[in-house]
């Protein structure tokens, strides 16, 4: 797997567990913890957690590592809101091209996501999304 897909895995692995109250705020995070739990190099984790950061879901604390920002239900509402919103502004322009083998595809990934719900497979969830 390459280092850039890695870093998205990581990624999506980590905000799922911050915004889903699995890490709560306060949680301290290494790099190193992070890359010996998900079994990969430091790279990807190093470059997960700074986007992270940039979103504000995670504080960067000098020589320490990252700690879990304390977020309100509120503000996880709202990452989610605004998620959603950019998410319809870009389905209604992908609507525009779309072929039907990329609508096929969607199709099939919303199918292995339901599938997922249904059997608790979070990880899953986050890789299809």
């Amino acid at each position: 797997m390459k280092d850039t897909s890695l870093k998205i895995m990581v990624y999506k692995s980590l905000r799922l567990d911050i915004v889903s109250g699995k890490l709560p705020g306060g949680t301290r995070i290494t790099e190193t913890a992070v890359a010996d739990s998900l079994n990969v190099s430091r790279t990807p984790v190093r470059e997960a957690l700074q986007k992270l950061s940039q979103e504000r879901l995670l504080i960067l604390i000098p020589k320490a590592g990252y700690m879990v920002e304390d977020l309100s239900d509120n503000e996880i509402q709202d990452l989610f809101t605004t998620r959603m919103e950019i998410e319809q502004i870009a389905i209604q322009k992908a609507i525009k091209y779309i072929t039907v083998e990329e609508l096929k595809i969607l199709d099939d990934n919303l199918e292995q996501t339901k599938l997922s719900i249904k059997t608790g497979e979070d990880f899953k969830i986050t890789e299809l999304d």
